[in-house]
């Protein structure tokens, strides 16, 4: 039993450019691996099918790592299981499964903080604080919906509700910081 809470924005990163390069040669490698079979051949004995087979075997291989790159999400999650106990962060696989990038126990958190953005006064995210690791960005928006995000965290953390939003450290959506 818990919820999960997925950030309102989405930033274009490092991640995004990675996997935007993948997919070109994700396409590129299985482009090779066909058109290596439509080149004319002047010899068709064993070696020459053999290097073949072997070269486009080896493209379709990289091309599947590639490709699993790609498929794979950026949006990290944050999900709290109230049952187990414990926080996590996730990304998408694959065929609808989840990547576990970290978990964290109930009894690691310090804090969870409401961070006022820089660039504007109606914009704020929620800041789970892992002892000895940091903040976990686990949401972000409106003031309003932010402090009752806020306050379920630190309920269901067992923590008290008296950190107030704390001087701004946080750049906000898009802003050129």
């Amino acid at each position: 039993m818990g919820y999960e809470v997925r950030p309102y924005e989405q930033l274009v990163d490092i991640a995004v450019l990675l996997r935007a390069t993948c997919g070109f040669l994700t396409v590129a490698t299985l482009i090779a691996a066909v058109g290596l079979w439509l080149l004319p051949s002047t010899v068709f004995g064993a070696q020459a099918m053999v290097a073949k087979m072997t070269v486009s075997l080896l493209l379709i291989c990289a091309a599947l790592v590639l490709a699993r790159v790609v498929a794979r999400g950026t949006c990290v999650r944050v999900q709290i299981d109230t049952a187990a106990g414990e926080v996590r962060e996730v990304v998408d696989g694959m065929f609808q499964s989840d990547i576990v990038l970290a978990h964290y126990r109930f009894d690691a958190i310090d804090a969870v903080d409401v961070i006022a953005a820089r660039s504007s006064a109606s914009f704020r995210q929620v800041q789970i604080i892992i002892k000895g690791i940091g903040p976990v960005p686990a949401g972000d928006g409106s003031p309003l919906l932010i402090a009752v995000l806020r306050s379920r965290l630190a309920s269901d953390f067992g923590l008290e509700n008296a950190h107030p939003a704390r001087e701004a450290v946080w750049g906000g959506p898009l802003s050129p910081s």
